[in-house]
């Protein structure tokens, strides 16, 4: 390595070694991990063609995928009411000590993030470029795409949406 000579801010080479990899970082806490991201579904209703946002968590260990809800527009309130939802005691998926890796998607606001911070669940933003992420994960989305897809049905009532299936409550409208 070369010396550092001038700027009193240069680390030295060495330094980069002691820092842990990401992938690193997720070999050593995989059963704490968890990831969430968003997928789209297009339903077909009686006014026509809906793209539904469908936001999934999936814990990394057991590659196991809780749907946290989908909706047509996935404004704040609707995303603090999710993180209420998924850090709750009781029934939630996500607990205390545990690790969610996201993307830097707007949709994840501050408020949401605030109230899995306050839940004891430490963030994680994957900085990683697009491309990258997506040959890690391989069908990751796809597998839950295919859950959902699997587990909706479109009723005459107003197009509303019904879950049925594993992980979704028979006849639950969304």
């Amino acid at each position: 390595t070369r010396p550092c000579r001038a700027a009193p801010t240069c680390v030295p080479r060495t330094s980069k070694s002691r820092t842990t990899s990401w992938t690193d970082f997720i070999r050593t806490h995989v059963e704490l991990l968890a990831g969430t991201d968003f997928f789209t579904a297009e339903v077909l209703t009686l006014r026509g063609l809906v793209t539904y946002y469908v936001l999934f968590f999936i814990h990394l260990e057991s590659r196991r995928v809780d749907i946290a809800g989908l909706t047509v527009h996935p404004n704040e309130a609707w995303m603090v009411q999710v993180a209420r939802n998924v850090t709750m005691e009781e029934w939630g998926c996500l607990s205390p000590g545990q690790y969610l890796i996201h993307d830097r998607d707007a949709k994840f606001c501050a408020a949401f993030q605030r109230i899995i911070d306050d839940a004891g669940i430490e963030r994680r933003d994957d900085h990683r470029p697009e491309k990258r992420r997506r040959d890690r994960q391989p069908g990751a989305q796809g597998e839950g795409r295919r859950r959902v897809a699997a587990g909706l049905i479109v009723t005459p009532e107003r197009g509303q949406v019904r879950g049925r299936g594993r992980g979704l409550a028979e006849g639950s409208i969304f």
